[in-house]
């Protein structure tokens, strides 16, 4: 395959190049494609993961499992108070 990179690229591939962290364009480009990569999957499985719990949500609404407005608001209050702490 070959690819066209903008001169913008190539300077910022080259200078990557000169600190020494990779020996060549090819494991420069490879590491940076796998990177992209592992980063693209993660994405997808968070976006798959809110989706399921969107899922779940809605099929409990559905039946009727739902909390009151003022419940919901007390547990994203205690949620957020949590996450404050860590």
């Amino acid at each position: 395959m070959t690819v066209e990179l903008s001169a913008e690229l190539e300077n910022l591939i080259r200078q990557d190049l000169a600190r020494g962290t990779h020996a060549t364009v090819e494991e420069y480009v490879a590491r940076a494609v796998a990177a992209l990569h592992e980063q693209e999957a993660a994405l997808e499985a968070e976006r798959q993961a809110i989706s399921d719990a969107i899922d779940v949500g809605y099929e409990q609404a559905m039946r009727g499992e739902v909390v009151s407005e003022d419940e919901a608001f007390r547990r994203v209050e205690e949620r957020i108070r949590l996450h404050r702490r860590a």
